[in-house]
């Protein structure tokens, strides 16, 4: 299927702006690419800066405990270990207060306390209970740290994750005498400390317990974590099973991509709308363009159908200056030009027309004539001869005169409604009135016979018409198909629609199934004067082509020898 031309533009111009289109969606793609490298870049470099702070604070805290434990204070108490534990209840909290420790706890390793609390900074109220479990597999020579879940005071006290150091102390070697841990919280506070060296957001996610954020939300920003390993065994570590990660204690890291991710959005938002308003203005200036181009074809062929239907009145408006406004131009001057000829030509047909008609008007005249000449010649001459049978001849010269006057009357009366038919008075009629006064004329039990069909024009629309002229064009088909076919034949006659050029109108039908006419004759039946019958005038279908035309209709002559003739008369729907 062929495209019309303003589209075929259109899509050229959508064409044309493809290429640029493609490029601006690349780059969009490739700065998208760039920014979520970028993204991923920071984010690696966060987790290592955040993994270097948490072993750095590991490493701080570990060296705390060694150093508290290698403490002459620490081995003065140990003298004092089995006879009064109580000397060591404030040691803790003396010694957390100057190391900065959040947690600090001791657990006497023998004597009557052994395996309990001695002495805890975080949480005075455990002293005398069961000290941690993990405390049992703690070295001898360096601390061991890790995250416990622990207590610290409070009303009621409360369970945290702590990030944690703890070892054990011989006294004398190779016997235990104090076990030694602790640490820092890992509360909001701690987290928003990491946070301002990581320039990120942190969540800690701690199993069991609720979570803690420092610089605001990650989870919409989250990019990656750090797990922080546990000590085992630790007294308030919460289970896991086996090979079971995600219960690991956990720092989720949210990278500050605010700008990043706010100008990637407008960005890609920006080369997004741009590619859309690119389509929309490729669309809407090839629309145009086409538009501009095509209307005035469009025009030019509106007017050529106009022309081609005879209306030689039309003119195009002469706007532009370009190759279309030159055509224009040459259709104005073609169309005038085509008009002064036609009418010439129409001049020149009309001349021509009378000229002939004069002429076969003079021969019908002639014809009749002659035999009036020579009769009254012989009825002169036998007056004066006194011819005996004068009497015979006068009856014989005179209705032979009389004969051939009647014949000039018939000639002069067609030809005078030939001359003056008057231009048809057009009223909106029903086909189905005029075919049942036809009926009435014509009855079907005749000889030829004649069928009418009324029934099948109940439905048919009106059209504007004069009822007159068009009865009297029909009545002269049936009158010429009644004496071409013979007393057996048949003549039918009936009423369609029908389209023509695309135009609705209504078709009246005169068949029948005489003799048909040989192509020569069937070229000239509308001729004035021709006729193949010896008494006819020739005008009878001149003038049924005339009131049809008159009309605005057409009439269609279907004949073969033989096979008979279909009259159709097409009548326009519409004035």
């Amino acid at each position: 299927m062929s495209l019309k031309l303003r589209t075929r533009m259109t899509l050229f111009f959508l064409g044309a702006a493809l290429p640029g289109l493609l490029l601006a969606a690349l780059t969009v793609v490739v700065i998208d690419r760039l920014l979520a490298q970028e993204i991923e870049v920071r984010t690696a470099e966060t987790i290592r800066l955040l993994r270097r702070a948490l072993e750095e604070e590991r490493g701080r805290v570990a060296e705390v405990i060694d150093r508290f434990a290698a403490s002459e204070r620490v081995e003065e108490l140990i003298l004092a270990l089995e006879r009064d534990p109580s000397a060591f209840e404030e040691l803790a909290a003396q010694r957390a207060a100057e190391s900065g420790l959040e947690v600090l706890g001791i657990v006497a390793a023998r004597g009557l306390e052994a395996g309990h609390l001695i002495s805890s900074a975080h949480l005075p109220s455990a002293i005398g209970d069961p000290g941690p479990a993990f405390l049992l597999g703690a070295p001898i020579d360096r601390a061991r740290s890790g995250v416990i879940h622990e207590y610290l005071a409070g009303n009621p006290p409360q369970l945290v994750p702590v990030l944690v150091a703890a070892r054990a102390i011989e006294s004398p070697p190779g016997q235990k005498a104090l076990y030694l841990y602790g640490g820092v919280r890992l509360d909001g506070h701690r987290l928003q400390s990491l946070a301002s060296m990581t320039q990120a957001s942190l969540r800690l996610v701690s199993p069991g317990l609720a979570d803690r954020v420092a610089g605001g939300e990650v989870a919409a920003v989250k990019t990656g974590a750090v797990t922080l390993p546990p000590l085992p065994e630790g007294r308030t570590l919460v289970e896991r099973a086996p090979g079971d990660e995600s219960a690991d204690t956990r720092i989720e890291i949210g990278i500050p991509r605010g700008r990043l991710e706010s100008a990637r959005r407008i960005f890609v938002s920006l080369g997004a709308a741009l590619i859309l308003a690119s389509l929309g203005l490729a669309w809407l200036g090839g629309a145009w363009l086409s538009r501009r181009v095509t209307r005035p074809i469009l025009e030019l062929a509106d007017a050529a159908r106009a022309v081609g239907r005879g209306d030689l009145s039309v003119r195009l408006q002469e706007g532009n200056a370009d190759e279309v406004g030159a055509l224009v131009q040459v259709f104005n001057q073609m169309t005038a030009e085509i008009g002064e000829s036609r009418e010439k030509l129409l001049r020149a047909e009309r001349v021509a027309a009378w000229q002939q008609i004069a002429r076969r008007v003079a021969h019908e005249i002639k014809n009749p004539l002659s035999p009036i000449q020579m009769t009254m010649e012989t009825l002169r001459k036998s007056y004066r001869a006194r011819h005996p049978k004068l009497d015979e001849i006068v009856e014989e010269s005179t209705r032979t005169v009389l004969e051939e006057v009647r014949a000039l009357n018939r000639i002069v009366a067609e030809f005078s409604d030939f001359a003056r038919l008057p231009s048809p008075q057009k009223v909106p009629t029903a086909p189905h009135l005029i075919l049942a006064h036809l009926a009435g004329l014509y009855p079907p039990d005749g000889q030829p016979s004649v069928e009418i069909q009324v029934a099948g024009a109940q439905n048919l629309p009106e059209l504007p018409l004069d009822r007159q002229q068009l009865e009297r064009a029909l009545i002269n088909l049936i009158k010429n198909a009644l004496e071409a076919v013979g007393p057996e034949g048949r003549v039918q006659v009936y009423a369609e629609l029908k389209e023509r050029a695309g135009q609705p109108g209504l078709a009246w039908v005169v068949e029948d199934n005489g003799p048909g006419m040989p192509a020569d004759v069937k070229s000239q039946i509308f001729t004035p004067y021709f006729t193949t019958k010896s008494e006819g005038t020739g005008l009878g279908l001149p003038i049924v082509e005339r009131i049809i035309t008159e009309h605005g209709g057409r009439i269609e002559v279907h004949s073969e020898a033989g096979r008979g003739t279909r009259f159709v008369l097409w009548l326009p729907l519409s004035a």
